[in-house]
């Protein structure tokens, strides 16, 4: 399901951080790892089959459980 900007605009009123950009790194299946705007590697999990992403892919993260991100979008391919 696509977050519409009222969908957005409700979790940031809820206090919800805003996703952060990250560079996927390593990916296999809906797992991988990514390198996060601190220069961290993260592992990552995409958690749903909507949002799938390759190695190269910048995507937009949120912080889940156990130190893993969330990837909630994949940015447009260029090249």
């Amino acid at each position: 399901m696509k977050r519409t900007s009222r969908q957005s605009s409700k979790a940031a009123a809820a206090g919800a951080a805003p996703a952060l950009p990250g560079l996927i790194v390593a990916a296999y299946g809906r797992r991988g790892e990514l390198t996060g705007p601190d220069g961290r590697r993260l592992p990552c999990l995409a958690p749903s089959r909507a949002v799938r992403f390759v190695c190269g892919d910048r995507v937009r993260w949120e912080p889940g459980g156990d130190g893993e991100a969330l990837v909630v979008a994949v940015e447009p391919r260029q090249g």
